[in-house]
């Protein structure tokens, strides 16, 4: 009976987790569509891709890492000093 107990608590936990994880990518891809998605961000998306793919051979002797996972980083960076930058700035107060 107790072996019940324990795995309703570890689904209830993953499940608190899988919200919490699927509520922040909501808000994250709501405020990049009310804020951020522009043609800077088109562009930086665009050159950050043709840097990688054309440095994909480079990169991956250099640095044994997935380029898909190195390419969402590197988005995520970017949005996030351009969102810190513009809330600094006082452009989008509602952040």
């Amino acid at each position: 009976m107790s072996w019940v107990i324990f795995v309703l608590v570890i689904v209830t936990i993953i499940g608190v987790v899988v919200a919490g994880i699927v509520y922040v990518i909501y808000r994250y891809a709501t405020y990049m569509k009310e804020h951020q998605w522009d043609r800077h961000t088109v562009m930086s998306v665009v050159a950050d891709l043709a840097v990688t793919m054309f440095l994909a051979g480079e990169i991956r002797s250099m640095v044994p890492v997935n380029l898909i996972l190195m390419q969402i980083l590197i988005f995520l960076g970017y949005s996030g000093i351009r969102a810190w930058i513009q809330h600094s700035q006082g452009i989008h107060p509602d952040f």
